[in-house]
């Protein structure tokens, strides 16, 4: 009965230097309660962490990979102290552990083992093993390969073989494509990228998979010879969603209207489309002005998949909302946006929200005085912002919430002031 009250203190000690001894105390009652969860022996590792205490958070570490061997905390955690402490035999023992109960991570920690060893045949061994599995996570995958990759000289082409074998057998997992790119580009350029390509196109997923690290390097290193492939391959790299959504992020930085018009014409007939695919378009719309169909797939978007973005989508949506006077609906909308994660960027026009909302809400209830004040101060991050109103797309919003809010004060002097102030910044 008392595990979620120490859990409760666990949590309020963990941030807090000062009651570090207090964390210490409450993580050992989690691990006396719950001593089958591996959370509470991640809790314990912590709390020893910040006691000095290393070698006892090593062995609670264990001990929750043990439990739990997807546990990611205690993975990582133990990976890491393992490698500071230069404990090769246990890096390995956590390994083989993990290549038993969670594959994917044992075998990304063994490459990493093998290359600072310097091991090539161990790596490319690995590497095998590891893209015949269906579970990969591409972020952790790019990792290790940029780590990897520096074992293979320009002579070297023993990396480039395997992974042309691999993705000759066919049943491979498609990241074998991306990285396959990814070395070939590195010893033979867009000529042998291209090639490359070539020769896994009767594999779609496959070369989905190639096609799209290749629209990567090609944006960041050749960015003028983007076009020319997407225009030359466009209809294989709009089978696939995943790369019809990279070639679509990349045409928001080309700033090709026609172009991207055309791209994303039909996005509502997509199976797998995802917020975050829409998200830089309804950006880019905005800037050519096109605030009515930038705002409909705002709207569309939340009703997609969640990922982090739909907080985005929401932010412009209620934006929006507010700028036509519908102050209710932007207040629902501005209920259910997380900013945690969002840049500053994206924090100007959650925090320009926000203080539309409680500007509104004052003017309502009678309070005019201090909905001018809020008011003011979305004037002053307006002009810090965006000083001499560059920027169409905070010029926009700023001047939606000024109209709903200057008609919601209703004093025409107030009014006068605040348009004569951004005219005077304006100016420069």
């Amino acid at each position: 009965g008392y595990l979620p009250g120490w859990a409760r203190l666990a949590d309020l000690y963990r941030n807090e230097p000062s009651r570090s001894g207090d964390y210490l105390d409450a993580a050992r009652q989690l691990v006396r309660l719950s001593p089958r969860e591996a959370t509470a022996y991640g809790y314990l590792a912590e709390a020893c962490m910040k006691n000095d205490r290393r070698d006892e958070a090593r062995e609670a570490l264990r001990q929750a990979v043990v439990l739990e061997p997807g546990y990611q905390f205690a993975t990582e955690s133990l990976f890491q102290i393992l490698t500071e402490d230069g404990d090769d035999a246990g890096v390995e023992e956590l390994a083989e552990t993990l290549t038993r109960s969670a594959r994917e991570t044992g075998l990304m920690m063994a490459m990493g083992l093998a290359a600072a060893k310097e091991d090539r045949v161990r790596v490319i061994g690995l590497i095998a093993d590891l893209m015949k599995s269906p579970d990969v996570n591409k972020e952790k995958g790019d990792e290790v390969f940029g780590k990897i990759e520096k074992l293979f000289g320009f002579k070297d082409e023993s990396l480039q073989t395997a992974l042309r074998d691999l993705c000759a057998e066919g049943d491979v997992n498609p990241l074998a494509g991306r990285y396959l790119i990814g070395e070939v580009w590195r010893k033979k350029g867009h000529t042998g990228c291209e090639e490359a390509l070539g020769s896994v196109d009767k594999n779609k997923p496959l070369w989905a998979a190639a096609a799209g690290r290749y629209l990567e390097i090609l944006a960041a290193e050749k960015p003028k010879e983007l076009p020319r492939f997407i225009d030359k391959n466009a209809d294989a790299l709009g089978e696939d969603t995943e790369t019809w959504a990279s070639v679509g992020y990349h045409l928001t930085n080309m700033a090709d209207h026609s172009r991207m018009v055309s791209w994303f014409s039909g996005w509502e007939n997509r199976t797998g489309v995802r917020p975050w695919m829409l998200w830089n378009y309804t950006i880019v719309l905005r800037r050519w002005g096109t605030t009515d169909i930038a705002d409909r797939i705002n709207r569309a978007a939340l009703d997609l998949p969640y990922d982090d973005t739909v907080n985005l989508h929401l932010t412009s949506a209620g934006l929006a909302a507010f700028g036509r006077g519908e102050v209710n609906e932007a207040k629902a909308l501005f209920a259910n946006i997380n900013q945690i994660g969002m840049t500053e960027w994206d924090l100007f026009f959650f925090n320009l929200l926000a203080d539309a909302v409680a500007a509104a809400e004052l003017a309502a209830n009678g309070d005019k005085a201090s909905a001018r004040s809020v008011t003011d101060g979305i004037v002053d991050n307006a002009v810090r912002h965006n000083p001499k109103q560059a920027e169409r797309i905070a010029k926009d919003a700023v001047q939606g919430v000024l109209g709903t809010l200057l008609g919601l004060i209703g004093e025409p002097l107030y009014k006068l002031k605040v348009k004569a102030k951004f005219f005077y910044y304006s100016l420069g």
